[in-house]
């Protein structure tokens, strides 16, 4: 096996998918090498893909860093890779890559989202925020003061929606959800608490949400409303090692029910129960990307 770190993509024969198929990103961490990896999970065990093509991406190829903690498809096509040396942006032949020398206030991204207006956002490892439009990268102005607040919590923003009132929603590892409203400047910036222990799906409307939630031990996920009342809580009742920090991630899909990951455990749930439960091998699932053919 190479020591070279890579980004690894299986691709599958699109005919033998069904609406219960989910692609997930998975990230493993092994000794002097990094791997992203796609794998296919179904809900049912009556049909097995076979992939056709696996296609290896490296430095050498174009990517900045292969510390990878996101990757994104906006509506043009494009695939978002956010790494800790800026993020890439890949039109299926060539990676182009934007880092501080290109306005990033920050090189290490940990999130990436699409608005309405086709802004591609960006949060940084410190909290600043970042998008980008016509070809260059604009900063908000309540990002100095955003750092701070992020720092004094000790708290990571983990995920972002920017609603089409140009509202900005972060999700965080705590149990509370940061708001900025227009024009985005410190008097524009509050909290709101998500009064439970565990993970969060904090749901903005009926087709977006953030999530995140606080480093207790805790492994149920609970939906709240964006003004912190809760809809409904699942509880996957997984053993978390005491030396353990759960790893999550959430999202609603296009059938409006809720996907959400704890560690390696995948759940599919709506307002009224559990309808799949999985374990996901032996590592945390920390992305899931649904495409526009209802793939994950």
């Amino acid at each position: 096996m190479s020591d070279t770190p890579c980004m690894n993509i299986y691709r599958f024969k699109k005919n033998v998918f069904t609406r219960f198929g989910y692609l997930l990103f998975v990230r493993q961490v092994r000794i002097k090498s990094h791997f992203i990896f796609l794998i296919l999970f179904f809900a049912t065990l009556s049909a097995y893909p076979q992939f056709y093509q696996i296609r290896n991406f490296t430095a050498e190829d174009g990517l900045p860093s292969p510390e990878t903690y996101k990757v994104f498809q906006d509506s043009k096509g494009y695939i978002w890779i956010a790494t800790d040396m800026g993020v890439s942006r890949y039109n299926g032949m060539e990676f182009k890559n934007f880092s501080t020398e290109n306005g990033l206030p920050d090189n290490s991204i940990f999130g990436i989202c699409e608005d309405s207006k086709t802004r591609i956002w960006f949060i940084s490892f410190s909290g600043k925020l970042s998008y980008f439009l016509n070809d260059s990268i604009y900063t908000l102005p309540c990002n100095r003061f955003l750092e701070k607040e992020i720092a004094k919590l000790s708290t990571i923003t983990v995920s972002i929606y920017v609603d089409p009132a140009d509202t900005v929603w972060l999700g965080t590892f705590s149990h509370r959800v940061l708001k900025i409203a227009p024009s985005w400047r410190t008097r524009d910036i509050s909290w709101i608490n998500m009064p439970s222990a565990g993970e969060y799906l904090c749901l903005i409307d009926e087709k977006h949400l953030v999530f995140g939630g606080n480093w207790g031990k805790k492994s149920m996920v609970t939906v709240f409303s964006k003004q912190g009342e809760r809809i409904c809580q699942v509880d996957p009742k997984i053993g978390i090692p005491t030396h353990s920090k759960p790893k999550y991630f959430g999202t609603i899909l296009k059938d409006g029910t809720f996907l959400a990951s704890v560690d390696n455990i995948l759940l599919r749930f709506t307002k009224d129960g559990v309808i799949l439960m999985r374990s996901i091998q032996k590592s945390a699932i920390t992305t899931l990307l649904e495409d526009k053919d209802k793939i994950i």
